[in-house]
C-alpha cells in the first residue's frame, strides 16, 4: 500500500464544477483548502505560488483546470488557442513546476482520448490504462490526447483513425508526455455526474435535448467516486487510472431514471450517431473504459467503487431527497 501523505494545505487549479466538489470534501474533512486563481499556463505565477505553500509546509495540488467548452465541446473548435494553453501547456506546466518542487499532483484528464473500435465494443471490453491512447475527432479530445499522451507515430492505430495520426506527428512532442512525472497521478474522467442540476453536469445536458443517442458508454458518477480520488491522492498514488464507475450505462438509462425520480414527464427520442454528427461541429468520442485497476487501487485503500447503475441510483435518490 503506498505511504500516506499528510499535506498542511491543499491547492485546487480550476475554481469550476469539479473543483467545488473536490473542496467541500476535503473541507468536511477538516483540511485547509486553498483554490488557486492563478493561471495554469503562466508558469512564473504558479512557481511562485506553489514555493510559497511550500514554505508552510507539505502540499498538495489537484489540478481541475481546463476548458470543455460551454454549451458543449464544439465551443473548442472556434476556441483553439485558448484550449491549447488551458489543457495542454496549463497541464504540463504545473506538473512540471509541482515536480521541481517534489509536490504530489492529482491531474484531472479526459477519457475520451479514445473510440470504440473492433476490439473494444461499446457494451464488452474497455480501454485499459496501459492501452496508448489515440482518438482526436475533436479539439478537446486533441488536447487531452496530447497533454497525457502523444504516441509514437508508428504504433498500429485502427484504420478508422488513420486521420489522427498527421497530428500527432506535426506535434513533434515525445511519445510520453505527463506520464514521464513520477509524482502524477492522473485520473480521466468520462460524462461526469452528481446530485446536481449544474450546467457541466451531463444529466443537466441530457435533459435539455430532445433527441439523443443511446449506444453504452462509460460514465463517471462523482459523488461515488471523488472521495476515492482524494483518498488516492492522500496516499499518494501516482500513475494513471481511468476514474469511471464499472460497466458502461446509456443515455437512456440515465433518463429512465430522472423520469422514475426527479421528472416524471420527461420525454426524449433516440437518433442515431450519424444524425448526431451532422448537427456537432466535431465528432464525439464514444468509448467503454475498464475501471478495474481503480477499483482495485480504492479497494486496497479500504474504500469501495460502485457500478454505474448503482452510483446512478444514489445519484438520483440523493437528487429526489434534495428537491431537484
Amino acid at each position: 500500500m503506498p505511504s500516506v501523505i499528510k499535506p498542511d494545505v491543499y491547492l485546487i487549479f480550476g475554481n469550476g464544477w469539479i473543483s467545488s466538489q473536490i473542496r467541500e470534501i476535503l473541507e468536511a474533512q477538516g483540511k485547509t483548502v486553498i483554490v488557486s486563481k492563478t493561471r495554469t499556463e503562466n508558469r512564473e505565477q504558479v512557481l511562485t505560488e506553489l514555493n510559497e505553500l511550500n514554505d508552510r509546509g507539505v502540499v498538495h495540488v489537484f489540478n481541475c483546470a481546463g476548458l470543455r467548452g460551454t454549451p458543449n465541446a464544439d465551443w473548442c473548435e472556434d476556441h483553439s488557442i485558448e484550449v491549447t494553453r488551458s489543457n495542454i501547456l496549463g497541464a504540463l506546466n504545473v506538473a512540471d513546476c509541482c515536480y521541481l518542487l517534489g509536490i504530489h499532483l492529482t491531474y484531472f484528464g479526459s477519457g475520451c482520448i479514445y473510440d470504440q473500435d473492433a476490439d473494444h465494443p461499446l457494451d464488452g471490453t474497455g480501454f485499459t490504462e496501459e492501452e496508448p491512447p489515440f482518438y482526436g475527432g475533436s479539439m478537446y479530445s486533441r488536447s487531452r490526447l496530447y497533454a497525457e499522451n502523444v504516441d509514437n507515430p508508428y504504433f498500429s492505430y485502427p484504420s478508422s483513425h488513420m486521420m489522427y495520426i498527421a497530428d500527432s506527428r506535426r506535434l513533434g512532442m515525445s511519445i510520453q508526455v505527463m506520464r514521464v512525472y513520477p509524482n502524477v497521478l492522473i485520473l480521466r474522467l468520462r460524462g461526469p455526474m452528481a446530485a446536481d442540476l449544474h450546467p457541466k453536469n451531463l444529466l443537466t445536458r441530457l435533459m435539455k435535448y430532445e433527441r439523443l443517442i443511446n449506444i453504452p458508454s462509460s460514465v463517471s458518477v462523482l459523488s461515488n467516486l471523488l472521495p476515492g480520488a482524494v483518498l488516492m491522492a492522500s496516499h499518494g498514488v501516482t500513475g494513471v487510472f481511468n476514474l469511471v464507475n464499472p460497466g458502461p450505462c446509456t443515455n437512456n438509462d440515465i433518463m429512465e431514471r430522472a423520469r422514475e425520480h426527479i421528472r416524471p414527464g420527461l420525454a426524449w427520442e433516440n437518433f442515431a450517431v450519424a444524425d448526431m454528427n451532422r448537427v456537432l461541429r466535431a465528432p464525439r468520442a464514444n468509448v467503454t473504459l475498464d475501471a478495474g485497476k481503480l477499483v482495485r487501487q480504492c479497494r486496497e485503500l479500504g474504500y469501495e467503487i460502485k457500478t454505474s447503475h448503482e452510483a446512478l441510483d444514489d445519484m438520483f435518490l440523493e437528487m429526489k431527497k434534495k428537491g431537484l
